[in-house]
């Protein structure tokens, strides 16, 4: 029997991706295809998404270029064919999801969506926490006349949450020393 650690749950972390990880081996066991097949059905959502986003912003031949460009070119390919690059998907999903809640009209459910992307992002890889200044910078770039509407509070909130729980984990990444019986090459 195989035995699967809880998932830690900080912000940055991976603890959503263990926790799909851990959903698909309690549905199909180990069976690699299938994985890529989770793979596959989140690249098609994040490619739907990008027409979404686009389609907010510019015509729709424009839009479905952008999204097939993304679902079709090679470099994609990486992301569905091996498990290990779902980190990758996922905080792509949870940012795209984040930056186009954020071009609709601002309401509750609305700003709760965004900021619920933005902490499932960050909780995907650690690098989903480039996703607030992206939503801040899109809001400022494509949606001026929303930014006097929404009130950046949720926003900042979050980041600040998110900073917050992280603020450890930044600062061990950013005085991170080798192991005494490591060197730099081997870590």
């Amino acid at each position: 029997t195989v035995t699967v650690p809880p998932a830690q749950w900080t912000v940055p972390s991976r603890a959503r991706t263990m926790q799909t990880y851990h959903w698909t081996w309690q549905a199909v066991g180990f069976e690699p295809a299938l994985y890529r097949i989770g793979n596959l059905a989140l690249h098609v959502t994040a490619g739907l998404l990008i027409y979404g986003l686009a389609r907010a912003l510019m015509p729709i031949p424009i839009a479905a270029a952008s999204a097939g460009v993304f679902l079709l070119h090679p470099l994609n390919s990486e992301a569905v064919s091996y498990t290990a690059a779902r980190p990758d998907l996922l905080a792509t999903v949870f940012v795209l999801a984040a930056v186009w809640l954020s071009l609709g009209t601002p309401r509750l459910w609305r700003i709760a969506g965004v900021l619920a992307a933005l902490l499932a992002a960050a909780s995907s890889k650690e690098t989903g926490l480039v996703d607030v200044p992206l939503v801040v910078l899109t809001l400022l770039v494509w949606r001026p006349d929303h930014v006097r509407q929404m009130l950046f509070a949720p926003i900042w909130i979050g980041l600040g949450a998110i900073l917050g729980a992280s603020w450890a984990t930044l600062i061990d990444w950013m005085t991170m020393m080798p192991a005494a019986d490591r060197t730099w090459a081997s870590t």
